[in-house]
């Protein structure tokens, strides 16, 4: 009974990691960068983006986008959305639907899946409160 309750503080653990990272991505701020470069990366399968944009405080910033996975193809000069942290503009990332829903939506799918486990598993207790019978071999009474 213990291990379920584990697995279900885990799954709320999940959904609640999945709330905190979406809320996360609307805290930061939407800003136009221009891409000033492309470089790449032995990891990057295309050429990531070295984006520059003007944060809030007026301050230049200048960043490689990390994005690979569902990287589009950029050109220098293109006009990109960058979403940054207010409070460390270096904290920044080009905006992409991946970006905001990917790892929410990677965490509600693991909590989800923990919840179903975890009431797969309540199901399939034995119906007398999981306790084998007396005298071992299941027998519930004469033949």
């Amino acid at each position: 009974m213990g291990a379920l309750f584990g697995l279900l503080a885990f799954a709320f653990a999940l959904l609640g990691g999945a709330v905190f990272a979406y809320f996360k991505q609307q805290r930061r701020v939407a800003v136009i960068g221009t891409v000033v470069e492309l470089t790449s990366r032995i990891t990057s399968i295309m050429p990531l983006p070295v984006v520059e944009f003007t944060a809030v405080s007026r301050e230049k910033v200048r960043f490689t986008s990390g994005n690979t996975l569902f990287a589009e193809s950029y050109t220098v000069g293109q006009s990109v959305n960058v979403r940054c942290d207010p409070a460390d503009p270096n904290k920044a990332e080009v905006k992409s639907k991946a970006n905001i829903w990917l790892v929410p939506a990677i965490l509600v799918l693991m909590g989800i899946l923990v919840c179903g486990l975890v009431i797969s598993l309540s199901s399939c207790r034995m119906p007398d409160g999981g306790h084998p019978h007396p005298g071992g071999g299941g027998d519930t009474g004469p033949p």
